[in-house]
């Protein structure tokens, strides 16, 4: 038992432990439905609420890995659907993300000085799940805990309602995921040149190229707009990272760097 304890003393073991046990989780599926590997922050909800703890500077960096891999996963086809659906993809992002702020607002209103404006924040991008939305917040609040503490307790069930939405809505709305999963293989196909000889040269995806998005993102992030008596307003490290990555992402490559990063690299 004490050998076991003092593992759990050490970081990498604790984190490690708390991933694999949350893919393990995230697999449990009932009635079709499984969390996925969002089954690893319940695991580390779990362990965090034992008393264990890792230090906040591993937070930040396996943030800015997290935002990063992802920009670059989605790039590729987040610039297809900007393309194919244009005006009508960007009023979706902005109406599901403005309905959240207006219900935030109005949350914040009705529990006024019973609810710390910094947890009410934290509650906003828990709620939408909002990876880089914490970190924001966090940097805009100077690590305030309420932020966190906001962000925890509405996570899970942004989570859940994500997990629920992209599962059941299928079934209530008649969607073949099948016949929608081979249209979209066709469309890819379509849109690579027709002879192997007109395809570029493949070239790998580097460690050089991550850390020249960390390195624009934290660019990016830092620049703050002014908004005079309001304040200033900007992406945050996080926010930076993520629209960087999804810009650069959207290129093949650029220059000698091979810049969109492909699934099985992860």
């Amino acid at each position: 038992m004490e050998f076991f304890e003092s593992l759990l003393k050490n970081h990498l073991f604790l984190m490690s432990l708390t991933v694999a046990l949350g893919i393990l989780v995230g697999k449990i599926s009932v009635r079709g439905i499984n969390l996925g590997i969002s089954g690893a922050l319940f695991v580390g909800l779990f362990i965090g609420a034992q008393g264990y703890s890792v230090p906040k500077e591993y937070f930040a960096w396996n943030l800015m890995f997290f935002v990063v891999a992802v920009g670059l996963l989605a790039a590729e086809d987040t610039a297809r659907v900007v393309k194919r659906y244009g005006l009508k993809f960007i009023l979706l992002s902005v109406a599901v993300t403005g309905a959240g702020a207006l219900a935030t607002l109005a949350a914040g209103l009705l529990f006024s000085g019973s609810a710390s404006p910094n947890m009410i924040a934290g509650t906003y991008t828990g709620a939408l799940t909002s990876s880089p939305g914490l970190g924001a917040a966090l940097e805009a609040t100077g690590g305030s805990p309420d932020v966190t503490i906001g962000y925890s307790v509405a996570y899970p069930f942004g989570v859940m309602a994500v997990v629920l939405f992209v599962q059941l809505i299928p079934a209530l709305f008649g969607i073949d995921v099948a016949k929608e999963r081979e249209k979209l293989a066709l469309e890819r196909k379509a849109a690579e040149p027709a002879s192997p000889d007109a395809r570029p040269a493949s070239i790998p995806f580097s460690l050089l190229s991550f850390v020249i998005c960390i390195i624009g993102g934290s660019v990016l992030g830092g620049i703050s707009l002014p908004l005079g008596p309001l304040g200033s307003v900007g992406l945050g490290t996080t926010g930076g990272a993520l629209l960087f990555a999804l810009g650069v992402g959207s290129f093949d490559h650029i220059g000698p760097l091979q810049m969109r990063m492909e699934k099985n690299v992860v």
